[in-house]
């Protein structure tokens, strides 16, 4: 993967996610990536389903 991107997020928390949005409005190229297999870290309201 060589492609650029101006900010890259670690986490999907509330926080993280708030500012990935406010990044991209701005225009800016963001790579957002978690640890977990689901999307929003702490704040996440579901259960991830078992593979």
């Amino acid at each position: 993967m060589d492609e650029e991107y101006d900010v890259i997020l670690l986490g999907t928390g509330l926080k993280e996610c708030v500012l990935a949005g406010l990044l991209g409005v701005a225009g800016k190229k963001i790579l957002h990536m978690d640890r977990n297999k689901y999307y929003g870290g702490e704040s996440a309201s579901m259960t991830p389903l078992e593979d």
